[in-house]
């Protein structure tokens, strides 16, 4: 059955959690992995008035990953 896991949660079912949170960290640009603040955060941030101009975008909140492994001949 499906089940919504947690960074944290998922991390520490890893055998080496320290070295398994390193790789990850390193695949993301910022070095930061997105947390349930920074959805909200962009959630409330499209609710706001600051968007008027702004149309049909797709945005990715991931920390650069998806820019880093689209650009790197690595992956």
């Amino acid at each position: 059955m499906p089940r919504i896991y947690s960074y944290r949660t998922w991390l520490q079912e890893k055998e080496k959690p320290i070295h398994v949170e390193k790789e990850i960290l390193e695949l993301h640009a910022t070095g930061k992995i997105c947390t349930p603040d920074d959805i909200a955060n962009l959630a409330l941030f499209l609710a706001s008035d600051n968007v008027d101009k702004m149309t049909g975008e797709s945005i990715v909140l991931d920390g650069g990953l998806s820019n880093r492994l689209y650009h790197s001949d690595d992956f």
